[in-house]
């Protein structure tokens, strides 16, 4: 990318691509935004995005220099079905979690704009969802870009 502007909506399309490939997350459903129709038992998803620095590092005549940091909000969710327990949710949502933390590790820089990103923060919850079980992991990934 390059003019500006923000480095999130390529971003987002980088990892869902790259995640997608992921041989390990093959049944997830990694979706850009997470749509009212999807039902799928474990899937992956993106969220709000907040600027955490915003700053124009130079000024050229004609051409804008931005330096970006953001938190951008990946969900992962698995909803089992009766007869397996709270564990076996919170067991396959941590697996899929570890998928996110590998893909950040192995390409932190998914495209030329991007300079890093990686697993900021994260919050947990879990429980009874009619017979069934979910987990759910709301995890910040904080990302750092430099556009020219």
């Amino acid at each position: 990318m390059s003019g500006a502007g923000t480095s999130l909506v390529t971003f987002k399309r980088a990892l869902r691509d790259n995640l997608r490939a992921r041989p390990a997350l093959a049944g997830v459903s990694v979706l850009y935004a997470l749509t009212e129709d999807e039902t799928a038992p474990e899937a992956i998803w993106f969220e709000k995005a907040e600027t955490e620095e915003l700053s124009i590092p130079s000024l050229r005549a004609g051409k804008l220099h931005l330096q970006e940091t953001y938190d951008l909000d990946v969900i992962v969710q698995v909803t089992l079905t009766e007869g397996q327990s709270q564990e076996q949710a919170d067991a396959r949502a941590v697996e899929i979690f570890a998928e996110l933390q590998q893909e950040l590790a192995a390409a932190p820089q998914p495209d030329n704009d991007i300079q890093w990103a990686k697993p900021h923060e994260w919050k947990h919850v879990g429980g009874k969802l009619g017979t069934g079980h979910g987990s759910r992991f709301e995890i910040k990934v904080r990302v750092h870009a430099r556009m020219e």
